[in-house]
């Protein structure tokens, strides 16, 4: 298990002292264009703000991380991000891949009785990675 973050001071403190490792899980510090992870190694990504943060800062870092997500990601696994940041279209269209099927794409969902299941205040997306090969 691996965790991924470009903040050092979060690694700081969530990490045993002296070391990169709690709870079993590995912690390391990454740039999301650029991920030091084999291809399809990832089971789920978690994302909150995150992208929101890379997409203020350029549309083609965006686009790069979103790519990388694709590489990193193993088949089967799945993304889910939260964001406020990012236009509805322009983030499903960024997913809009064969790479992807849309799981949740951002509006309110609803159990079988009528009521909401989210209030975020931001949009929750998911996707799940499909079998089609990374290229």
């Amino acid at each position: 298990r691996r965790g991924v973050d470009r903040t050092r001071e979060l690694f700081a403190a969530t990490t045993s002292p002296g070391g990169r490792r709690r709870d079993g899980v590995e912690l390391i510090t990454a740039d999301a264009t650029d991920l030091p992870l084999e291809t399809a190694s990832v089971d789920a990504t978690l994302d909150k703000g995150t992208l929101d943060a890379i997409y203020i800062t350029g549309k083609d870092s965006f686009r790069d991380s979103v790519r990388e997500m694709g590489r990193v990601t193993a088949r089967g696994g799945c993304v889910v991000t939260i964001s406020r940041v990012i236009g509805q279209d322009v983030l499903l269209g960024e997913f809009d891949t064969p790479l992807w099927e849309n799981v949740h794409d951002g509006g309110l969902a609803f159990a079988e009785d009528g009521e909401a299941t989210i209030d975020l205040g931001a949009e929750l997306f998911s996707w799940k990675r499909t079998g089609v090969p990374f290229e």
